[in-house]
């Protein structure tokens, strides 16, 4: 029987992993395992000279769960995408022959990777404790984990050296720069729009200021 992915959940820009509180149970009702990623960028003062920071939080969540054994899908929302695909560069190698159609769990069954180490056609290993008839197990690391799926909700796709803010968005509505953090004064409309009021007000003085870059 395949074992199901961890499921990674990164949030988007002005936001947190609070946004995943109610989808969160589903998953783990359904079996998975839920890995929630903290970006670091938002909410950040002073600002985040450029994503690197959430770069780096997602490629070190990401190598958390391959280097468990465990397969990986990862969900990105929004500007997360911009920050997951660059920090997903240097998992290449564990994105290969990935499954399409089946349930994240069976794509890599036929390799164990590079993470097999040790001999293990070595099985009668001696102590060196001068008791030559004792024999000691074969070391066995378990597989590396794989990614098997990518997964993209509303995700931003950016052109190459632009940031969130350039100067042709400045005549946006609802959006406030100033010391190069992005507020967003039109929560309810702009993210929360088809919650009840109540819930639109609850997650919107949620938002955190968001880094320019």
């Amino acid at each position: 029987m395949s074992t199901k992915p961890t499921i990674l959940l990164v949030h988007g820009g002005w936001q947190s992993p609070s946004v995943w509180t109610f989808v969160m149970p589903l998953l783990e009702k359904a079996g998975y395992s839920v890995y929630p990623v903290l970006l670091k960028s938002p909410g950040m003062a002073p600002a985040a000279p450029d994503f690197s920071c959430d770069v780096d939080a997602i490629r070190s969540s990401v190598e958390a769960v391959l280097e468990c054994g465990k397969d990986a899908v990862v969900v990105m929302h929004s500007y997360a995408a911009i920050a997951g695909c660059e920090a997903l560069k240097v998992f290449h190698d564990e994105m290969k022959g990935c499954a399409h159609g089946g349930d994240g769990g069976d794509g890599w069954a036929a390799s164990d990777s590079s993470a097999v180490k040790g001999d293990l056609d070595t099985k009668h290993a001696h102590r060196g404790d001068g008791d030559s008839d004792a024999v000691v197990p074969a070391k066995y690391i378990s597989r590396r984990g794989r990614i098997v799926h990518l997964a993209f909700i509303v995700g931003m796709v950016m052109p190459v050296g632009k940031g969130l803010w350039t100067p042709e968005r400045t005549e946006w509505d609802g959006f406030e720069l100033k010391d190069e953090l992005i507020r967003i004064l039109d929560g309810p409309r702009r993210f929360y729009n088809d919650l009840p009021a109540s819930a639109q007000k609850y997650w919107s003085a949620k938002l955190k200021l968001q880094p320019r870059p």
